[in-house]
């Protein structure tokens, strides 16, 4: 017993402490950046005392450690344990992601345990940002019952999202052309105030209607800026008199300009379902005199590009007002079609197809022409395509192709046999 004593002395005298003045001072520091981001940028990313992030998109939480100022491998063991507290949930690894679903302040902390079983715990508030909007209120958009001799007209929003370590300017936007109300900038001003417009004229011509627009920047302490634009809304004043009422009817093509070439009509139908206006549109905001009525329907119809086609729309027209419609949008949603010209074949003869659209038009750049799968050179000119081949016994052809509104050619082949040309018929593709 005694000779065992001695060698479990001998066996502890042998044992390794740690020796306390061997441990360097261990430093963690911590990174917070987009999920997105390449752990290449994480020096960008580190985290003081707070930092600011938005709802709804992940971010990935580091925690490097320093010795001595110098950064440790973080294979090397210098430490016992690692604990996160962040948005009250606790992870115990030294990077992970994490998703705010809720806005708000919130207090974060990493506690790493060293080897001397040494606590240091860094505390950080986390700022989530609410997300911003404005919102256009009064007038209404398209109201138009303002009356004639008002010289101000006073413009209404709310914003939401503007949390306690932002600031929020308004700028507000204006223009009797849509499309170039967010180029027009009339001012800045308190987005909690109202503001009124101004400059308005009893002679202001027929018909003539005001675009506004409210764009919100908010900044956070961090100097980050956010930017959120409202609807673009509308007002129109009454109309006197002896003008009576009128329809306002904004028209566009997509992918092509409005001009003489186009032949679009105007049919107003009441809902008996008579017609009790046409007309055809001279520019692109046609103006046009009716009787006041409910629930009339307006309907357009191009007969030059015939393949555009735009959906009806259902207004109310009051006494003396200017009803302003929304933006009539033309569409060309046919496909263009395809016609096999040559119906037999010789031998040095070109073969041809007729393409026809009456919408966009044919890309010509997107034609292809295939033959036993194999791509030909080809000549297209005012829609006659045509290209040369030999096929001494058989061979398929098919051709690819879309109009400016990427209406593609039907997906079809022809066949040619013994100088005979057949089609079209259906391609099977696998």
């Amino acid at each position: 017993m005694k000779y065992f004593i001695t060698i479990m002395l001998l066996l502890l005298g042998c044992s390794n402490p740690i020796d306390s003045t061997a441990v360097k001072k261990l430093n963690p520091k911590i990174y917070v950046m987009p999920a997105d981001v390449p752990m290449g940028r994480i020096y960008s990313y580190a985290v003081g005392d707070s930092v600011f992030l938005e709802m709804n998109t992940p971010y990935r939480f580091v925690t490097r450690h320093f010795v001595d100022l110098e950064e440790s491998n973080e294979n090397e063991e210098i430490y016992k344990s690692v604990l996160w507290n962040v948005d009250g949930e606790f992870f115990n690894i030294t990077s992970f992601q994490h998703n705010f679903t809720t806005p708000g302040e919130k207090t974060a902390y990493l506690e790493t345990v060293d080897l001397l079983g040494d606590t240091s715990k860094i505390f950080f508030t986390i700022f989530i940002d609410t997300p911003n909007k404005i919102t256009l209120t009064s007038p209404y958009d398209g109201y138009n019952q303002i009356d004639r001799s008002t010289k101000a007209v006073e413009l209404q929003w709310e914003t939401e999202g503007i949390d306690p370590w932002e600031e929020a300017t308004c700028a507000l936007f204006a223009h009797s052309n849509k499309d170039s109300v967010l180029s027009n900038l009339l001012g800045i001003m308190d987005c909690h105030e109202p503001v009124s417009l101004r400059g308005f004229s009893e002679e202001d011509s027929i018909g003539s209607t005001t675009y506004w627009a409210v764009r919100l920047y908010t900044q956070n302490v961090k100097e980050k800026v956010y930017v959120d634009t409202s609807k673009i809304f509308s007002f129109t004043f009454k109309n006197k008199d002896h003008v009576g009422s009128l329809l306002k009817i904004p028209l566009r093509f997509e992918g092509i300009d409005f001009s003489d070439s186009n032949k679009t009509a105007f049919y107003v139908i009441n809902n008996n379902n008579d017609t009790l206006y046409s007309f055809y549109a001279k520019e692109k905001n046609t103006i046009q005199k009716v009787s006041p009525a409910t629930h009339l329907k307006i309907c357009g119809k191009e007969f030059y590009y015939s393949e555009y086609q735009a959906p009806c729309q259902e207004i109310n027209v009051f006494e003396n007002t200017t009803a302003l419609l929304d933006t009539f949008l033309f569409t060309d949603k046919t496909p263009p079609q395809i016609a096999l010209i040559t119906q037999t074949l010789s031998k040095n003869d070109s073969i041809q197809f007729k393409i026809a659209d009456r919408g966009s038009g044919i890309n010509p750049y997107s034609i292809s022409v295939y033959v036993d799968g194999i791509r030909e050179p080809h000549r297209l000119q005012d829609s006659l395509l045509t290209f040369y081949k030999e096929c001494p016994m058989s061979c398929e052809i098919y051709i690819e192709g879309e109009d400016y509104s990427k209406n593609k050619l039907p997906n079809v082949l022809w066949q040619i046999h013994e100088g005979s040309l057949k089609g079209p018929m259906p391609r099977e593709v696998f």
